[in-house]
């Protein structure tokens, strides 16, 4: 076995005859054969609408880390997609601007052809340096409408934690990425662009561009195939796992000198990825020095050195469980790693957490309780996953708090929704962000979670759990999949509801109490009244009506089609005091609790 020296030099290439696609990683590299073309005399320009239409369907990486001089070369076989509306030439490939090109070759036919890389520096803060290195290459023939490529490229560079001073961000302190032998993590688009993508430039002080960007690409690039190979230079303690968009390789380790003590130890670790489904996450890669305890009735795999919080998490974590199981099934689909680091901000890919351990507080158990719901979800459209998630985490808090809370928390978010959403009256509204297509966390998260709160009003506690239970063991779950298994277990009709609250963005209702009218019952006592409701909204609804009086309520639900009015009438005991349309759990534009106070002589 032969190692590559510790060079910091450019990208490396798998040698001796091995195959692109062989799974074994193999730790024997040389230089590329071809010279890079690294500073032509030619710079292409490309518009930011080129930029955006490249998607990105296929992910094959050889990755080579030196921990040490936080260095990373890469050669990854991609395939992008033109999703514009025009032939594409001269096709952009982003990196971080720590990083340069060195290859590039278009792949087709079963044969090769080197590219000219004329490549330059465009400010930007989806990568935590402010700026990316743009590759431009000139395709022998455009790129069509629909079509795709696949590229063979080679790129390196280092990638270590950045500062105020290197970043226009004014989140730069919370910039931790870095390849590190005390510390390795990247996180990716948004973050540090470790791998190519392309994407206009964005800024933080440009309103909320950045962050929408970030979850375009994410809702573009969900159905990638990422596959991997790993290879890590280390000093000292050598890496022991490894985690590729959260998912878990063990590193088969190769020390230099077996005889040296670990902590003055050099040597080379790989790992293999196979092929998975990206998903609604970023690519990202993390490293571990240590194995994971298994905690949690064995569905909690905490990488800590501290015992004491680990214990403390094992406990919250079994005191959520009840919660879970009743509503999403006995047991996740996977375990929840859990990987212990010192970091200003915590980082999620799943049911997979980096960052400082939760204590054990309430608090911690409602974020426990969303991170378990990823370790039942799998492999979700984000309404299905990140929106169900805040849904358990709304149940947790009526449950320890009460449901006046968990309705207080849904409120919290309704604001900024309200916002977003489209206004349907103007002619060039648009069609928002249907729940499967949404890219905005406002609607894949708070909206969904609303969605899951109404649609727990409308079918049912015990229908609603069979369904979320039954949905997480679908091949394909989708909105079409939910939709047919909550009209079995409910046996109600629910097409009026995903129509307008799942399949479109019809905005949100705006409910108002028209009238109402209560009539004495003569011969039994008591009250009919009758409660009149509008919805100038584009939004079916279905809400509560309260009659109250005193300690007496009754409630009956309404519904009111879009651009409508509905009446409901409902027999009361006693002389009517308030109405209430509403209870807090559908958004609306204005108010979501409409209350109207009944005089008595309007009761005689």
């Amino acid at each position: 076995m032969f190692f590559v020296s510790r060079l910091g030099c450019a990208a490396v290439l798998l040698a001796a005859g091995v195959a692109w696609a062989q799974q074994q990683p193999q730790v024997i590299f040389q230089s590329p054969p071809e010279t890079p073309q690294k500073k032509p005399a030619v710079l292409i320009q490309v518009s930011d609408e080129v930029r955006s239409s490249l998607i990105f369907t296929a992910y094959d990486m050889d990755l080579h880390l030196n921990t040490t001089e936080s260095a990373l070369s890469a050669r990854v076989r991609l395939t992008v997609r033109n999703g514009g509306t025009k032939p594409i030439e001269d096709l952009p490939l982003q990196i971080s601007s720590s990083m340069m090109w060195d290859l590039a070759r278009l792949v087709e036919d079963g044969r090769t052809v080197t590219l000219p890389v004329a490549q330059h520096q465009v400010k930007t803060d989806l990568d935590h340096t402010a700026a990316v290195t743009e590759a431009v290459l000139h395709l022998p023939k455009p790129l069509t409408v629909d079509a795709s490529v696949t590229l063979d490229v080679l790129y390196s560079g280092k990638v270590e934690q950045t500062t105020g001073a290197e970043s226009s961000s004014s989140a730069s302190s919370l910039e931790w990425d870095r390849i590190t032998d005390d510390f390795t993590g990247v996180r990716g688009f948004g973050n540090v662009l470790w791998y190519p993508v392309s994407a206009p430039p964005a800024f933080m002080g440009d309103g909320n561009r950045v962050y929408d960007l970030i979850g375009r690409n994410r809702l573009a690039t969900q159905t990638a195939r990422v596959s991997g190979r790993l290879t890590v230079e280390y000093a000292g303690d050598p890496p022991r796992l490894a985690f590729l968009c959260g998912r878990q390789a063990v590193l088969e380790t190769h020390q230099d000198n077996p005889n040296q003590p670990s902590a003055a130890a050099t040597g080379v670790a790989t790992a293999s990825f196979a092929a998975f489904p990206l998903g609604f996450h970023p690519l990202s890669l993390f490293l571990s020095k240590d194995q994971p305890e298994m905690l949690g009735g064995g569905y909690l795999a905490v990488i800590s050195e501290d015992a004491e919080r680990a214990s403390n998490l094992n406990k919250t974590a079994l005191n959520v469980f009840p919660l879970l199981t009743t509503w999403l099934g006995a047991r996740p689909n996977v375990p929840l790693t859990m990987l212990e680091a010192n970091l200003p901000q915590p980082f999620e890919s799943g049911p997979f957490l980096v960052g400082q351990l939760p204590s054990g507080s309430g608090q911690d158990a409602e974020a426990l309780v969303h991170a378990f719901t990823h370790a039942y979800t799998g492999n979700q459209p984000a309404w299905l996953d990140e929106g169900l998630a805040r849904f358990m985490e709304l149940l947790w808090i009526e449950r320890s708090e009460g449901r006046e809370a968990a309705v207080a928390a849904l409120e919290d978010g309704r604001s900024a929704l309200t916002l977003l959403e489209p206004d349907l009256s103007q002619p060039d509204a648009g069609e928002g962000q249907p729940l499967e297509k949404a890219h905005s966390d406002l609607i894949y998260r708070t909206k969904a979670a609303y969605v899951f709160w109404m649609l727990r009003s409308i079918a049912g506690d015990t229908a609603l759990q069979q369904a979320l239970a039954a949905l997480r063991t679908q091949p394909s779950p989708n909105a079409a999949t939910f939709r047919r298994l909550l009209e079995e277990t409910s046996q109600k009709d629910l097409g009026w509801f995903f129509d307008d609250w799942v399949d479109h963005d019809r905005g949100l209702p705006d409910l108002a109490i028209v009238s109402v009218t209560p009539r004495a019952i003569e011969r039994i006592g008591g009250y009919l009244i009758s409660v009149e409701v509008s919805n100038a909204g584009y939004a079916a609804v279905d809400v509560p009506v309260t009659i109250r009086s005193g300690n007496l309520t009754t409630t009956e639900r309404l519904r009111i089609p879009a651009r409508s009015r509905s009446t409901t009438r409902i027999v009361f005991n006693d002389s009517p005091q308030q109405v209430q349309v509403n209870d807090g759990t559908t958004p609306e534009l204005r108010s979501t609790v409409h209350v109207l106070d009944v005089s008595l002589k309007t009761a005689q």
